[in-house]
């Protein structure tokens, strides 16, 4: 195998080492999209988790306002 079949061996190889990088970046770029969308997603329905949470102990908290109210008032008559 003289030098220049030696050279043309080896680019060959690089090409093929640059092509699966290639398709190898594409595809870590395809679920990079996907874990942003995710990540979006799950940032909104926290959000509304978050809200709904807020919500409920307001409840509660005017449930307990409530009942000290009732408590004082059945104490007091």
């Amino acid at each position: 195998m003289d030098i220049f079949d030696q050279l043309e061996e080896k680019i060959i190889q690089a090409i093929e080492t640059i092509e699966l990088l290639n398709m190898e970046t594409a595809e870590l770029k395809q679920e990079i999209s996907t874990l942003k969308q995710e990540n979006t997603q799950l940032s909104y329905e926290k959000s509304q988790n978050d809200a709904r949470l807020k919500s409920l102990l307001e409840h509660f908290e005017q449930l307990q306002e409530a009942a000290a109210e009732i408590n004082e008032t059945s104490t007091i008559a």
